[in-house]
């Protein structure tokens, strides 16, 4: 017979516990960029933002620069696949 020690057996069950809700998080994300398509380009943005004024307060002004570039041409290019996706929900509620 198989013993397990008490805390052992929590452990293993809290392990199993946390699999699953990072499993159905995964499936949650996966919906929800499949609905909106610009939402990693905005998450980099902002991302992006923020590194970029980072680097402008420790006085790497090029890299803050062109990070503050790229940040900008993530929102636009989020913002265009927003509009897309938008269009895709409108179209299949009509």
């Amino acid at each position: 017979m198989l013993k397990i020690k008490a805390s052992r057996f929590k452990q293993l069950v809290k392990n199993i516990t946390s699999i699953r809700i990072s499993i159905e998080i995964d499936a949650r994300v996966k919906i929800y960029i499949k609905n909106n398509l610009g939402a990693p380009f905005i998450i980099g943005f902002m991302i992006m933002l923020i590194i970029s004024a980072i680097n402008l307060t420790i006085n790497n002004v090029n890299i803050a620069e062109k990070t503050a570039e790229y940040a900008y041409y993530s929102l636009i290019i989020g913002v265009i696949l927003q509009i897309i996706s938008i269009n895709k929900k409108n179209k299949h509620v009509q």
